[in-house]
């Protein structure tokens, strides 16, 4: 059943449905016809009346098509759910849920296509026109209205005419066909939306978007994945969005990556299509222009240019224009016209291995790409309406810089230069300039408007930079307004204005390197209503004069690309826009576009709390903070008041279960994530000192997975979650919005209920319930048994949809899980604090909200101080402990909800760039024990392939607490680096998998360890000593405040004085010399993916690194295992094989002593003792 939104539907009811109208034959037919007809098949689909199943499944049968089904019908709801299922589609390609089509849960324009197959008269008096328009997307969006054929009448024409006419698009019309009777309109764009077609917005290079339908506050629209990446360049055009990997970033984790194209709908991010980047083409140039109906792109095919169709990605036609020989440098499109630079055909790029090895530019002739062999050596313009060329301009033997072109107002304006010539042994030396001048042509004729040759233009001796990016920024940017010219050396940045109608040199401000004259450095600058923005300076665009220096939070940071719109000022890093910690490429910007802020996703390591690509979106009227309204609490079939009484616990040695016991936990049972609310990953049980497998349960559908690690994807993996186990049972949930129930005596299904969303954080286990908290934005309970339903809370303050890594889930997920602590179930739902963070503690029983504290997204201080969830939750004395992704821990009383303010931390450590040394990043949480929490790991939203490198952040570090949650020392104390997995504790001792940073310190000097990076050992530790050491290093840090200034600069380089509030550093060496260190297991060349104690071993899955393969990164491991050692010793016991890779902390210890796996594939295997 789908527990989230129906009642029990009974058989005879579902069987009266399947004999109905909508059970014809054929529909499976139908969906190719419909999809051909709305021209769309790939995006999100929304089904608002339900249908056929067979025609539901048929629309996601590929993949490219998400299709979100409602139906007012629970029969009908039941038939499309099994459907689903038995497709292998449910909660991947399809949602289903129950509902009206007045309120369909998505938010506005995420719909690409809306398809009502079914209709009749009075269906389409209940199909509000109003929530359609509101939920389609703008530009491309589709609405199929109509009935099949095959359903016999129903509908009449008049009134679907009339049922369109109120639609109010424009482009409408009715089709009848062979398959039925349709009404087919398309989607306007939106009233007042820009587009960004070129790199820097439009042919002038000119970052400013004209927009005037985004408007602050900002809500996130999208984010999708790879959530760290390579940086490329991205277009948006016609409700799509484009996005360009480059081959010169091709090494480690990005080699699925680079090289490609990507076409996504840019109002909800899913992929439309993609294709491979051609082999010499920069993705981070001035290669491809994205207009509303094509999409341009440089060839290497041929000179020439790509026609491509934005909708399908299907090659229309190449637009020749060169010869063999030749390459296309440039690309623009401006008034009808197409216009390019063309020069000789450069080499393939390097890998980036290669491109940041060098130490000069002399090392690799053709690496540095902008050498005269990057350089045009004509300007060609081309009629797209009559498709012929219409000029070419040379320049030969001068070069033009195909950074230093624009194209607007029906002019074309490039730098040319003219150069000594090259080395005779074809090195890349410093080429000396003797003369540049600027040349503007009349884009329709090709002839000359007007020549610059002011002299102080050769002044520059160009070395052009090749790190950072700035090898790719535009130099030159036109508009109406002026024609700005900058010359960027290493140590030189000059910078001109030219008239646009003349071209004489209006002003310049030239940096003279021996003076070092200040002037702003940053890659941007635009022209808008006659001024000149150049970092925080407004100049007067006609005069040069500085008019204001704009006040700091006047725009967003960063080190890169400034873009305007009338929203606002953004930069690369844009929080101050969206609040949120945001980053896209540095070269690239964030921008306006269609109504959105899009933000590309960046590549460096400048702290962005937030990782992907993002869109924002006008949030509206509706309340996101503060009290909630409407009944939130829906009771189901199993809802009762009176089952409190004490649950029988089902012993071990029973084959079948009474229908009518329940569940119950005992104390060696393993009922939450890592067994308890303190989260310490041990039971007091014996492990069988001699285990085999007792069974495996494969799903019906296997998660799909890429086992190569430290790679990025675009699409988001599916992973089941980490398994928890109670009255022999064991229960785990699902990416694909599942909860299952397992027979822990021989690993049968027992049930399976769904939520209406991905479920990341496990189920938890109480008094013969199972909690569990649904990306959907509701908490689920259901009984343990059966799996029905007792009760359902949305938690989310509005019922919205949005995707995320492609998958449908609410502005409010909940990402937490579920806590039950004395009665009450806890959890948060949220995503970013500026959306609204909503904590509450609910009856576990009845789900009656004992409190909710609706401000938890609100900041009173720092923008840190506001909750934005990215973990679990710990209990710890009178406070409930939640992590969140800026590192910091919110605490809240647990018999009020009163939110704690934000420990006085150093004002240095709150804002230094590399927070994380402090603060670490990561969903896990964990009490030891003393009051010290245990804070870091892997990010929540993290592949689980990403587990190594700078760009995951992983470490574990520990904080202080008294029993009133006031944090007692201010410092974090460094318990592991380059980690992920966390420890196991019990009173005796603590598991700890210390990560391989491939170095350590030792007495003040940095050790380079023969482990290689990324591996990971594993050491026991005598607790209550490492605990004591720990109280040891947190009272010798009381002074850390004061001296952490003078020190901040030597920690960056990992310096002893960073080391001497640290616990031991990053090897596991080191853990060696400490007085409570008992053993290290003896293979260091493993990845330890989950660690368990046990009363009589340490329970660990390992992987084993590939024979040869040491690398720092890209690290591959086969031979997965799930390994028993002796608690004493760390002598192996037993050891036995998994079939694939076991999941981060999928582990956990029955009531029997069992050992439970879960693997990525979403099998669960058991091990342990059996009885022949």
């Amino acid at each position: 059943m789908i527990c989230s939104r129906l009642p029990i539907v009974t058989g005879a009811l579902l069987a009266a449905w399947m004999a109905g109208a909508h059970a014809g034959a054929g529909s499976a037919a139908l969906a190719p016809h419909l999809t051909g007809m709305a021209k769309r098949v790939a995006g999100v689909c929304c089904v608002p009346r339900g249908g056929d199943p067979a025609l539901i499944t048929a629309l996601a049968q590929d993949g490219r098509m998400l299709v979100h089904a409602m139906s007012e019908n629970p029969a009908e709801v039941a038939a499309l759910r099994d459907a689903a299922v038995k497709a292998g589609a449910m909660g991947r390609t399809i949602y289903v849920e129950q509902g009206a089509a007045s309120a369909i849960p998505l938010a506005n324009w995420s719909a690409d296509f809306v398809l009502v197959a079914d209709a009749t008269d009075a269906a389409l008096d209940n199909l509000p026109q109003a929530e359609i328009r509101r939920i389609v997307s703008p530009y491309r969006g589709v609405v199929l209205v109509g009935r099949a054929k095959s359903l016999g009448a129903g509908m009449s024409k008049a009134k679907l005419e009339g049922w369109l006419k109120a639609l109010d698009f424009p482009d409408a019309r009715i089709v009848e066909d062979d398959m039925g009777l349709w009404g087919v309109a398309q989607a306007p764009p939106l009233e007042g939306a820009d587009e960004w077609t070129h790199f820097q917005h439009d042919g002038g290079n000119n970052p400013v978007s004209r927009d005037t339908v985004l408007k602050p506050p900002l809500d996130i629209q999208f984010i999708t994945p790879p959530f760290t990446g390579p940086g490329g360049s991205s277009r948006a055009a016609g409700g799509r969005f484009f996005e360009m990997e480059g081959q010169q970033y091709k090494h480690g984790g990005t080699d699925t990556l680079v090289g490609k194209v990507w076409c996504r709908n840019a109002y909800n991010g899913q992929i439309l299509w993609e294709m491979d980047l051609p082999e010499h083409v920069d993705a981070k140039q001035l290669t491809a222009v994205a207009m509303p109906d094509a999409f341009y792109l440089l060839d290497d095919d041929k000179p020439g240019v790509r026609v491509i169709d934005p909708e399908t990605g299907a090659r229309r036609e190449t637009i020749s224009l060169g010869k063999p020989g030749e390459q296309c440098k440039w690309l623009a499109v401006e008034g009808g016209r197409l216009m390019t630079l063309i020069g000789k055909l450069a080499p393939p790029y390097p890998d980036r291995a290669t491109y940041h090895g060098l130490k000069k530019p002399t090392d690799a002739p053709n690496v540095i790409r902008a050498g005269k062999l990057n350089h045009g050596l004509r300007v060609c313009g081309y009629d797209l309406t009559a498709k012929k060329t219409l000029w070419n301009y040379e320049v030969a033997p001068d070069v033009i810089d195909p950074r230093a072109i624009a194209a607007w107002d029906g002019k074309v304006a490039f730098l040319v230069e003219d150069k000594a010539p090259s080395p005779p042994d074809g090195k890349f030396a410093a080429e000396k300039v003797i003369g540049r001048r600027v040349v503007c042509l009349d884009a329709a004729t090709g002839a000359v408007r007007w020549e610059n040759k002011d002299a102080r233009l050769a002044k520059l001796e160009r070395q052009y930079q090749f790190i950072f990016g700035r090898e790719y920024y535009p130099g030159m940017v036109a508009s109406r307004d002026g024609v700005r010219l900058r010359l960027m050396g290493i140590y030189e940045n000059d910078i001109y204005c030219f008239d646009p109608k003349t071209g004489a040199t209006r002003w310049a401000i030239i940096n003279d390197p021996e003076t070092r004259k200040e002037i702003p450095t940053s890659f941007g600058g635009f022209f808008v209503d006659g001024k000149y923005y150049h970092s925080a300076n407004v100049f007067d665009a006609s005069s040069g004069e500085l008019l204001e220096k704009l006040p700091k939070g006047a725009w967003d940071g960063g080190c890169g690309v400034r873009t305007w719109s009338p929203a606002g000022i953004f930069g690369n890093a844009a929080g101050n826009s969206t609040g949120l910690s945001v980053k896209s490429d540095c070269h690239m910007g964030s921008f306006v576009a269609g109504g959105l802020l899009h933000v590309p996703r960046g590549w460096c390591d400048c702290s962005p709390v937030w990782r992907g690509t993002f869109a924002f979106a006008s949030r509206g009227e509706a309340p996101v903070h503060g009290e909630v309204s409407g009944e939130r609490l829906t009771r189901g079939p199993a809802y009762s008041l009176n089952s409190q009484s004490p649950i029988a616990h089902r012993p071990s040695t029973a084959n079948d279960r009474p229908k009518s016991e329940t569940i119950q936990a005992e104390l060696t049972d393993w009922p939450a994530y890592r067994h308890d609310n303190e989260r310490t990953a041990s039971s007091p049980v014996t492990v069988s000192a001699n285990a085999r497998v007792l069974w495996q349960n494969r799903p019906l559908a296997p998660y799909s997975f890429v086992a190569e690690h430290d790679q990025f994807f675009m699409r988001r993996q599916d992973q089941p979650t980490e398994p928890v186990a109670a009255g022999a049972m064991v229960f785990v949930g699902g990416s694909d919005g599942k909860v299952e129930a397992l027979d822990g005596n021989n690993g049968k299904r027992v049930w399976t209920s769904w939520t209406g969303g991905p479920v990341y954080a496990p189920p938890t286990f109480w008094e013969g319930r199972v909690y569990a908290g649904s990306l959907d934005g509701f908490v689920y309970c259901l009984d343990a048994r059966t799996g029905d339903l007792v009760w359902r809370f949305q938690a989310a303050p509005h019922d919205q949809r949005i995707l995320h890594a492609m998958r449908l889930i609410s502005r409010w997920p909940i990402l937490t899980g579920v806590i039950v602590h004395d009665g009450a179930a806890y959890f948060a739902a949220g995503m970013a604090d500026v959306q609204g963070v909503h904590v509450y503690a609910l009856d576990a029983r009845s789900g009656a909200v004992r409190w909710h504290n609706g401000n938890a997204g609100e900041s009173g201080g720092p923008l840190d101080d506001a909750l934005t969830p990215d973990g679990f939750m710990t209990v710890m004395g009178s406070r409930l402990f939640i992590r969140q992704r800026s590192g910091l821990v919110s605490r809240f009383h647990l018999a009020t909800g009163a939110r704690d303010p934000l420990p006085d931390y150093p004002i240095e450590m709150k804002s230094d760039p590399w927070r994380s040394r402090h603060f670490p990043m990561g969903r896990e949480i964990a009490v030891l024990g003393d009051g010290f929490l245990l804070e870091g790991g892997r990010s929540l939203w993290h592949e689980l392939n990403q587990r190594e490198g700078d760009r995951a952040w992983p470490s574990f570090s520990l904080k202080r607490f008294g029993p009133d949650g006031a944090l007692l020392h201010r410092a974090s104390i460094k318990l592991a680096t380059d980690a992920i997995i966390p420890p196991a504790f019990d009173a005796g001792g603590i598991a700890l998998v210390p990560g391989g940073f491939g170095r350590y310190m030792k007495d003040g000097q940095r050790i380079e360890s023969p482990r290689p990076r990324g591996t990971q050992g594993l050491v026991f530790l005598d607790k209550a000593g490492m605990l004591a050491q720990a109280r040891t290093v947190a009272e010798q840090s009381q002074d850390f405040a004061e001296k952490y200034t003078a020190l901040r600069n030597t920690a960056l380089d990992g310096a002893e004085p960073q080391s001497r509030f640290d616990y031991p550093q990053d090897a596991p060496e080191m853990y060696r010399a400490l007085p409570c260190f008992r053993w290290q297991f003896e293979d260091p060349w493993i990845q330890v993916n989950a660690v368990a104690l046990a009363k009589n071993a340490v329970v660990i899955t390992r992987g084993h690194q590939k024979t040869g393969e040491k690398g720092s990164l890209g690290n591959e491991y086969e031979k997965w295992t799930v390994a028993a050692l002796a608690r004493d010793t760390g002598k192996i016991l037993w050891e036995h094989g998994l079939p694939c890779e076991p999941m981060l902390n999928g582990l956990c210890l029955d009531c029997d002593g069992r050992v439970i796996v879960t693997l990525r594939d979403g099998s669960v295997m058991s091990f342990g003792h059996r009885q022949d």
